[in-house]
């Protein structure tokens, strides 16, 4: 009888430990993808943010000014340019120091970071 109590008590630890799989799907432009993760280890949110940081790092993050590709635009460039475009860096690098990720993406959010603060840098020299 003490055989299988412990038996039972090792089998029942067994199973608590074992991964809980989750599946996590999300689309492109070109395909829906299905992929599974431990729970234990991470969580959907982190995962879908880990994939928001990837994305950020393959495009620009600040949108609200476009350096001007002519002489008559680069004239109308004023103080309230810079205003909107300190504006909109502030909120934005905000958003992704804020973001939770999973351990493997901690490096690409501080690279997303200083891609962000050197977009910031870039457009406010053309201003």
């Amino acid at each position: 009888m003490k055989v299988i109590t412990v038996a039972a008590l090792l089998a029942s630890m067994a199973v608590t430990t074992i991964a809980q799989a989750e599946v996590y799907k999300w689309q492109d432009e070109l395909c829906d993808i299905k992929g599974s993760f431990d729970s234990k280890k991470c969580t959907a949110k982190q995962i879908k943010n880990s994939h928001f940081v990837l994305e950020g790092l393959t495009r620009t993050n600040l949108n609200s000014f476009f350096p001007p590709m002519d002489i008559d635009t680069l004239d109308k460039l004023s103080m309230k340019d810079i205003d909107t475009l300190t504006k909109e860096y502030k909120q934005v690098k905000s958003n992704v120091e804020r973001l939770d990720v999973v351990p493997e993406a901690k490096g690409y959010k501080q690279d997303l970071v200083k891609s962000i603060d050197g977009e910031y840098e870039q457009n406010k020299l053309t201003i």
